[in-house]
């Protein structure tokens, strides 16, 4: 069953103090409450952060949600082009293709879902230091977007990056990457960075978050024409490029504390 913001209330109470400190949202977020009132739906993307990032970002968000109105919203997951278990995903399908956007598509314009919450780098996180965005993994959720007709919500995170620990990789060790699916051995190869989980330093003392309201330029005619995966593409590097200036923002914050 659907389960709503508020039905997690509780369960994010007891998890938040276990991930961080305390969390704010960047001043230029606070329009968050408009935003949601004004879009019953949305595609909420966020970047990922080392590979525990998401678990923390996800239930800051979830609490900034909350506090901005949304204790109504619905959310399922779509990760890295996919449908997973997230937490805070609700319902969620391990459909495959087409029909992964199909039903994602369903859900966005019929039943109880409202919000449609998707990490487009997927694995590739596990690559860079854990404040890089990496490249998407899939540019569906534009498509999803455009096709549903609403927004996205761009939620940038940062203090995650300290529950990783950015690696270098030797050349005589790039062999083994054969060893890796293909979306994951050449990045390495040029990046020659892992990012590994790392608990020693304990909790994240503030996770900052930063959002932001965008409307895909992409017209459906377009989407559906010709150069419809070009312009699908430049999007999603739109997207990553937005994401990115929010994440350096905020580094930038931190620094200055």
């Amino acid at each position: 069953m659907a389960a709503d913001l508020s039905s997690l209330a509780p369960w994010l109470k007891r998890v938040a103090p276990l991930l961080y400190r305390r969390y704010s949202l960047e001043p230029s977020s606070r329009e968050l409450g408009h935003w949601l009132s004004r879009h019953p739906k949305l595609v909420l993307v966020l970047n990922h952060g080392p590979a525990l990032g998401p678990l923390p970002a996800l239930t800051a968000l979830g609490q900034a949600l909350l506090e901005a109105g949304g204790a109504g919203r619905v959310p399922f997951s779509l990760d890295g082009g996919r449908f997973s278990a997230l937490p805070l995903a609700g319902e969620s399908t391990r459909e495959s293709g087409e029909r992964r956007l199909e039903e994602a598509l369903k859900r966005l314009r019929h039943g109880p879902w409202t919000d449609c919450w998707v990490m487009p780098e997927g694995e590739l996180a596990n690559l860079g230091n854990g404040v890089d965005v990496q490249p998407f993994r899939c540019s569906g959720f534009v498509e999803l977007a455009v096709r549903a007709g609403v927004p996205l919500l761009l939620v940038a995170h940062q203090g995650s990056e300290k529950l990783g620990r950015c690696v270098e990789v030797p050349e005589s060790l790039l062999g083994l990457g054969r060893w890796l699916p293909h979306h994951l051995s050449q990045p390495l190869s040029r990046q020659r960075q892992l990012s590994v989980p790392w608990l020693f330093s304990g909790r994240v003392k503030q996770l900052r978050l930063s959002c932001e309201l965008y409307q895909p330029q992409l017209s459906l005619s377009e989407l559906e024409g010709p150069g419809g995966p070009r312009a699908l593409g430049l999007e999603a590097q739109q997207v990553r490029s937005r994401l990115q200036r929010r994440v350096n923002q905020l580094v930038l914050e931190a620094e200055g504390h």
